[in-house]
């Protein structure tokens, strides 16, 4: 969900819809990133509808990916299809895994009509994913304390600038993670807890409408990644002094194995 620049933060970080580009953010993707290589990022998933992308989704387990619910907080599993093991959508070769859905839960308290706050889905697939070099899973956050800063990598498919111009192709872009004094500095001591903000300070690199449901991927000691956040949205695309918004995965947890008991 990214916010046109009159629309203003309201109370916990709560974003009006009015005025938004869009809601579910299905058409637009990584800004000033460049191509990603089949295999390169294996738990990265599309999410389909009407045959279509909708938004991105994360595989962390066989059965199951996460994504925002602002993506599909409407929608009704049958309704929804998942494509994994591949990077171009026209062209998705023969490693493609498509995959329906059995199940999607969102917090309990979750409301579609406040942005930005609760903003994570659990998916539960019919099948699981037949796991390989193209196919895979990413390591959520070990504990609720995990915080991190510095460099991190996004996902997504689609518009390349924010003129809207688009593609096929899966891109990435590194961005850094900023600590929390400086998200609180840019949009106030409101700032949710369970929300990270990363990007150039200068603007320019951005996820963007559409890529909604994405990775943001931190780097681990032993040169590993961890799914640190969820791509949720923003205050325009690539704007100075204006960081993105990503739902921190460290902080959803016991929703996220609650989820896998109840699915």
């Amino acid at each position: 969900m990214f916010i046109t620049l009159t629309t203003l933060l309201l109370g916990a970080c709560s974003l009006a819809a009015e005025g938004s580009r869009s809601v579910h953010r299905p058409e637009n993707r990584i800004i000033d990133g460049e191509l990603a290589s089949l295999g390169e990022f294996p738990y990265m998933a599309s999410l389909r509808k009407n045959d279509k992308h909708h938004c991105g989704a994360v595989i962390f387990n066989e059965e199951y990916l996460l994504t925002v619910a602002h993506c599909i907080d409407t929608s009704h599993p049958e309704a929804v299809k998942v494509w994994a093991g591949f990077t171009n959508l026209d062209n998705p070769g023969e490693f493609l895994q498509e995959r329906e859905v059995a199940r999607i839960i969102w917090p309990l308290d979750y409301d579609p009509t406040v942005a930005f706050v609760k903003d994570i889905a659990v998916i539960k697939v019919m099948t699981p994913f037949e796991f390989n070099d193209n196919v895979g899973k990413i390591d959520l956050p070990p504990d609720d304390s995990y915080e991190y800063t510095g460099d991190a990598v996004i996902v997504g498919w689609g518009v390349t600038d924010d003129t809207g111009t688009t593609t096929s192709d899966m891109h990435k872009a590194v961005i850094p993670v900023h600590p929390r004094s400086l998200c609180v500095s840019s949009y106030g001591n409101k700032f949710p807890q369970s929300l990270l903000c990363a990007g150039p300070l200068e603007g320019g690199v951005d996820s963007c409408k559409g890529d909604s449901g994405g990775p943001l991927v931190c780097p681990t000691e032993d040169g590993g990644s961890i799914l640190c956040g969820i791509i949720a949205g923003g205050i325009g695309c690539g704007f100075r002094l204006l960081p993105g918004f990503y739902t921190a995965t460290a902080k959803y947890l016991i929703f996220i194995r609650d989820s896998m008991w109840e699915a």
